[in-house]
């Protein structure tokens, strides 16, 4: 069987959906916490840590309307059809949608 983890990010979206929120919900003050991060500062835990108490949430629905406006890489689609075709057999391709937080990297979805 083949593995495959595919990072959500970048791969899976057009855009890293992670920075966008954090731009978009943490302003000003989550991007401070970027550059202090890039300068040697802050360490990664410390920068997702106060890039996410940077935030401000309206409502639910604020953040379903982000979440709707990001844009899928179409491409995408063809490669999980191409192994969705080589799931049987002695060629299993199995694949891993795969996500970073704080502190580790998880597994989001397998199928």
């Amino acid at each position: 069987m083949i593995k495959i983890f595919i990072d959500f990010d970048g791969t899976i979206t057009k855009g890293d959906v992670g920075d966008l929120f954090f731009e978009r919900f943490g302003g000003k003050a989550a991007t401070q916490v970027v550059q202090d991060y890039r300068s040697g500062l802050i360490n990664a835990v410390e920068c997702f840590t106060r890039e996410a108490d940077a935030c401000v949430i309206s409502t639910e629905a604020e953040v379903a309307e982000f979440i709707d406006r990001q844009k899928i890489d179409p491409t995408f689609f063809d490669f999980i059809n191409f192994c969705h075709k080589h799931k049987d057999g002695e060629r299993q391709i199995k694949c891993f949608i795969v996500s970073a937080n704080k502190r580790n990297l998880t597994v989001k979805k397998s199928f």
